[in-house]
């Protein structure tokens, strides 16, 4: 076989798996037979066992021993004929061919005579030839011709006898090869039988056969009911099975190809490659046809997202598409279920999934077009990919997501689940050639600022920047980070922070957030000892945007300064020590009032940290400037989102809690709550907001409205 398609193998030299000593075997007998009687040798072995393969080599070594030329092949490409008749034409013709240069004037008579005979009986066979090769419609003229004079006492019986004769004079002996008779319908498969069967005992033929046996029984039984096996039995004298490809060799000559297709990091893995092997792909290469089309689907697929998927499991899913393809489409259309990603569906099937869910129910969604005997193997090595699975599969109380698997791009990870079923990345994400600029110029301040503003520029079709999924690539690649940089790439982020926040829109700066959450806590908390990354974020805040210092400097000092109610984290959980805390929150502070000075403070994406810090230090200047403000209905509006982003977290965890009592707790006597309400329904009356900024005042009043109603109702019960 050639490395990209399935062509058979013509030299011992490319024999990769053991078919050469029974090749030589059934060369060195076919050799031997000085006087054969028309005696039939089959091949035996399932589609794509390398049956071709093997016949190529029995021919290569019988040219090497018929050095005299006495062995006549007759090669007889079954397949390129449709048609019984067809078939019947082109078998005879070929048989003729062969013999009409060893055969006296006398013989070759013989055959155009014989061969309507063997036709009596058979459906008229003019149609039939349209379109066959000339020189076959040509014999077919001649035997339709001589066919008009055959003398009634020139029996079959007869005319075989004289071609018997004449053959039994001549010194060649003939080779009948007949392979692929898998791709015939199961009527022309019949008739190749029939027709070996007809002319079977003339002396110097060898037939050598090439079939799946079962399929050949079964084709037999059908048209024969009362013989089924018997009738193969009567016909053929030798029978072998084609040497099975041990389990060894298939993979050996499945991983020579495979390093040529995929050289990546990840696929050295040994132990995870070898367990995946032996559980996923292993089972379903059985036969080297199925090697190569696997492979030959991945010269395909591989290129379009090379580096974008975890190398092995690409080849399992990609194994499993060509062999099971119904198991294939199951696991393509049940994102949710296998990744756990829950973000886009509704509360009920949240619930759902949140539960132990049925054995049962996971079988029937994914296996129930496979046999049950595979279920168990299947299950195992599903659940190896989607450690998902497990909550209704395994027997473990808790499921163990792998750490790295939106490192190592696996299938389980929600991110790039659609990247390993559509060939190709979504939109939104970053390919690794996008990241690898930014982490080895991650002490490029300018550099660093430059490209993420420029992402930010850019919209992606899930509503964020791609500036927040550079964030998000970036956070988990920051094992790529020197220590000596963090401080630099932490500057740069920081100081264009408020601006990503800004890009993201009222409903998704959310996730930019915690992105710059997580950047920062993988950089320092987790890498750098205590007084280490106290300095580093000190100096990476100096450029910080006020949001998101506002931000910094809160965490830092309600780690050693929690309020009532919460504890305080021991030193070495700490982002910076308790003299840096304070000192990050002086600098904010001096920030915000700057900020408020200059009226850029109202147009602060994180206002809620801003005046959450603010509050702490000076309730009453907060007050005073809310009151000045609020005049502006965008302000109001702005405040409003403040105000829903202070007090969402407590909402959630207590949906009893008033909305008044939860801004209450945030902001204290900051916010003359009743007056807000009033200039909040006065800017919702004079229409001149934007769509967004009029949707967070409706949220915000409606839910006054809802709680008030609420009360109202419980008092007069």
């Amino acid at each position: 076989m050639s490395d990209f398609d399935d062509k058979p193998i013509k030299t011992t030299e490319e024999d990769k798996f053991g078919f050469k000593p029974l090749a030589e075997t059934v060369a060195n007998a076919i050799s031997n037979m000085t006087a054969p009687e028309g005696t039939v040798i089959a091949i035996n072995g399932p589609w794509g066992s390398g049956k071709s393969s093997f016949i190529n080599l029995v021919q290569r070594h019988l040219c090497d021993k018929t050095e005299d030329g006495d062995l006549k092949i007759v090669d007889f490409k079954c397949w390129w004929f449709r048609g019984q008749e067809a078939l019947t034409i082109a078998f005879f013709h070929e048989l003729y061919s062969a013999m009409k240069p060893n055969i006296s004037q006398q013989a070759k008579k013989i055959i155009p005579k014989l061969v309507p005979q063997l036709l009596i009986g058979a459906s008229p066979v003019v149609d039939s030839v349209a379109g066959m090769p000339g020189s076959i419609l040509t014999a077919f003229k001649i035997i339709t011709l001589i066919a008009k004079h055959i003398k009634q006492d020139e029996t079959a019986e007869k005319l075989h006898k004289q071609l018997s004769d004449a053959l039994n004079q001549g010194s060649k002996r003939y080779l009948v090869v007949i392979d692929d008779i898998d791709r015939l319908s199961q009527d022309e498969a019949m008739l190749i039988f029939q027709l070996v069967k007809a002319v079977g005992g003339l002396p110097k033929v060898i037939y050598l056969l090439a079939y799946d046996r079962q399929l050949a029984k079964e084709i037999v039984a059908t048209r024969y009911p009362s013989e089924g096996s018997h009738y193969l039995e009567k016909i053929v004298q030798a029978s072998f099975d084609l040497p099975e490809p041990g389990r060894m060799s298939l993979k050996r000559e499945f991983l020579r190809r495979l390093y040529n297709v995929i050289e990546e990091k990840e696929f050295r893995n040994v132990v995870y490659f070898d367990n995946l092997y032996a559980g996923i792909i292993a089972p379903e290469i059985k036969t080297p046809r199925i090697l190569i089309r696997i492979l030959n689907s991945l010269k395909i697929t591989w290129p379009a997202i090379k580096g974008e998927v975890h190398p092995t499991e690409f080849l399992c899913l990609e194994t499993w598409r060509i062999q099971r393809p119904n198991l294939y489409a199951a696991l393509r259309s049940n994102k949710i279920l296998l990744t756990g990603s829950i973000d886009d569906v509704d509360f009920s099937m949240r619930q759902w999934l949140e539960e132990k869910p049925s054995p049962q129910r996971y079988t029937k969604i994914f296996l129930e077009t496979e046999p049950s005997s595979e279920h168990e193997r299947l299950r195992h090595g599903l659940m190896g990919l989607f450690p998902e699975l497990e909550r209704a599969w395994g027997d473990a109380n808790q499921i163990v997501i792998p750490p790295d698997m939106d490192l190592q791009r696996r299938v389980c990870s929600p991110r790039h689940f659609d990247t390993y079923f559509r060939f190709s990345l979504s939109q939104h994400q970053i390919r690794r050639h996008e990241i690898e600029p930014l982490i080895q110029k991650a002490g490029d301040f300018d550099y660093i600022r430059g490209s993420f503003l420029a992402a930010n520029e850019i919209s992606q079709p899930d509503g964020l920047s791609r500036a927040t999924h550079l964030l998000y690539e970036l956070a988990i690649r920051t094992d790529d980070i020197p220590d000596d940089l963090i401080g630099d790439l932490l500057k740069a982020i920081y100081s264009i922070a408020d601006s990503l926040l800004e890009k993201e829109g009222n409903n998704m700066w959310w996730g930019t957030v915690r992105q710059l959450d997580r950047i920062t806590d993988e950089l320092t908390l987790r890498r750098l000892p205590l007084e280490t990354r106290s300095e580093v974020l000190l100096n990476a805040c100096g450029q910080a945007s006020l949001g998101y210092l506002s931000r910094i400097a809160n965490g830092a000092y309600d780690q050693h300064f929690p309020t009532k109610g919460n504890r305080s984290k021991p030193q070495t959980e700490c982002l910076m020590t308790e003299a840096h805390a304070v000192e990050i929150n002086d600098i904010a502070l001096a920030r915000i009032r700057e900020a408020k000075t200059n009226g850029s403070l109202i147009n602060c994406p994180l206002l809620d940290r801003v005046l959450f810090l603010w509050r702490r230090v000076d309730e009453e200047e907060v007050a005073t400037w809310i009151s000045e403000v609020t005049d502006d209905n965008i302000a109001v509006a702005r405040l409003a989102k403040a105000f829903i982003s202070l007090v969402s977290k407590d909402r959630l965890l207590d949906h009893t809690m008033p909305l008044e009592t939860a801004l209450r707790k945030k902001l204290g006597h900051a916010v003359d709550l009743e007056q807000f309400r009033i200039r909040a329904n006065r800017a919702m009356s004079k229409g001149n907001l934007q769509a967004e900024e009029h949707e967070i005042l409706r949220s915000l009043l409606e839910a006054w409205q809802k709680q008030e109603h609420c009360k109202n109702n419980t008092e007069d019960v």
